[in-house]
């Protein structure tokens, strides 16, 4: 009797629908948890949970409201392997946005199918640390200020 009691337990543990939720935070600290999230021009689109699973609510934010972190995540999960223009903007906006490990992250993975990109790396590595080093500046001045 246990043993069913146990098998009936693990199928309605591992059977049940997982519903992946994301946490999505805005520069003003408001936080949303989204069934699903995604990069469309210069907005983050967020679906949000409905506790009825009947409806869905859906609305946009302008990226730069979002904390760029979510907005990186977001549009990279998106990007299909091998679009090495799609992974190249994604990179150039992480680095606008002070994110130039994620965007060097992103640089060599299109550098693995891109031989023109992996030829300018080298170069490219030593103009993001100068960016990094200016960014990391003004920042600091700009809360010191």
């Amino acid at each position: 009797m246990r043993a069913y009691s146990l098998a009936a337990l693990l199928v309605a543990l591992f059977g049940a629908p997982v519903f992946s939720m994301e946490l999505v935070e805005l520069k003003d600290g408001r936080l949303y948890e989204a069934e699903k999230v995604w990069v469309r021009g210069n907005k983050l689109h967020i679906q949000l949970h409905r506790p009825d699973g009947q409806s869905a609510m859906e609305f946009a934010v302008a990226a730069e409201k979002v904390v760029p972190e979510f907005v990186f995540y977001a549009w990279r999960d998106q990007i299909m392997p091998g679009d090495v223009q799609e992974m190249e903007r994604l990179a150039k906006w992480s680095r606008r946005n002070g994110l130039f490990t994620h965007a060097w992250a992103m640089y060599k993975i299109a550098a693995d199918s891109s031989s023109e990109l992996r030829s300018k790396l080298p170069g490219l590595e030593q103009t993001m640390r100068d960016e990094n080093a200016a960014w990391l500046f003004n920042e600091a001045w700009r809360q010191f200020q």
